[in-house]
């Protein structure tokens, strides 16, 4: 629509690409201008955090060392793990997006409807 700001209809944008390509780069550079971000790297992370600690890990670079190497006797049931919270972070951040959203848009009907029936009140009460 004419007039709406980036804030009323946001862009939504995924960034997707292979490790030290850019995303969290782009993607600060994104929140800083103002724009709402989501990283699901973080998401996984907050998730694992115990299980990272346990073993006296932290942070993303935490989770690989934590996961190992792909030959490494740890590394299938871990992978498995990350996988799980790696499924439920996106799960987790599409519904919530979704349902953001339609409530964005129930709440922008309700005031267009409550803002109809002032200005019939008023030109009712006028005429």
């Amino acid at each position: 629509m004419a007039g709406e700001t980036n804030m009323e209809r946001p862009l939504q944008l995924a960034l997707i690409g292979m490790s030290g390509a850019g995303k969290t780069f782009w993607t600060k550079k994104l929140a800083v201008s103002g724009y709402d971000t989501i990283s699901c790297d973080d998401r996984i992370e907050q998730k694992l955090a115990p299980r990272l600690a346990g073993d006296g890990y932290a942070g993303i670079n935490g989770v690989a060392a934590w996961m190992g190497w792909p030959d490494s006797e740890r590394y299938s049931g871990r992978e498995s793990e990350y996988l799980a919270e790696e499924i439920n972070a996106l799960d987790e951040i599409l519904t919530g997006r979704f349902r953001r959203r339609a409530a964005a848009l129930d709440r922008k009907i309700f005031e267009r409807s409550e803002a109809r029936v002032v200005a019939r009140s008023i030109s009712a009460e006028a005429g």
